[in-house]
């Protein structure tokens, strides 16, 4: 009997979760639903509203890309989201300190291992957008989408091949190549044995 698949939450975080957060859950829910990974994608801020909404510029850029969060609303990081999540992701270095804190008082020391910054998979931080104009929310959300293929590589490390899987795999490849040679004299050989077309002058 196959093992069951289990799902992991991952969820992103924020100050207010209008602006960053939501478009790195809608870019990085599509991402995992792409590759066909079983991954539950939410949002949270560290200040967030209940009462707030998705940044307009937040809106109006994932709408640009083809994405978007049905009936989105603003959550603050709870204690059930610290304890059901796989994977924590902050912004920045210093929201990361401020969740991993709230992570140790709900769950003890374990709780901050489970607490990254973006700049933990890719070098660099998301800074806040808030205040500033659509073309920066466009920035932030290239800088997203740019980090989060070392995101899933992290929460789905590959498995070294065994040298048989090797063996196969490089057979697999000699195959492939033979095949493509083949084609490429048969495509060749129908070319030579085309009769010439003859010149029409008027």
């Amino acid at each position: 009997m196959e093992n069951a698949v289990v799902e992991k939450l991952v969820v992103f975080v924020c100050t207010g979760n209008t602006c960053r957060s939501p478009m790195a859950e809608a870019i990085f829910r599509y991402e995992a639903k792409r590759r066909g990974l079983p991954l539950i994608v939410r949002s949270a801020g560290l200040e967030a509203s209940a009462s707030g909404s998705m940044h307009l510029y937040s809106l109006r850029t994932l709408a640009n890309h083809g994405l978007s969060i049905e009936n989105f609303t603003p959550t603050p990081l709870s204690e059930q989201l610290m304890r059901e999540a796989a994977a924590i992701v902050c912004m920045t270095e210093q929201q990361k300190e401020l969740a991993a804190y709230c992570c140790t008082r709900v769950l003890g020391a374990e709780g901050a291992q489970k607490v990254y910054a973006f700049s933990d998979f890719c070098g660099y931080s998301i800074p806040d957008p808030y205040g500033q104009g659509v073309e920066v929310y466009e920035d932030t959300y290239k800088g997203l989408e740019g980090g989060m293929s070392a995101l899933i590589d992290f929460l789905f490390p590959q498995k070294p091949l065994s040298k048989s899987e090797k063996s196969t795999a490089k057979k697999k490849e000699a195959v492939k190549d033979t095949e493509k040679t083949a084609t490429k004299k048969k495509t060749a050989g129908a070319r030579k044995g085309r009769p010439k077309k003859e010149k029409i002058t008027e």
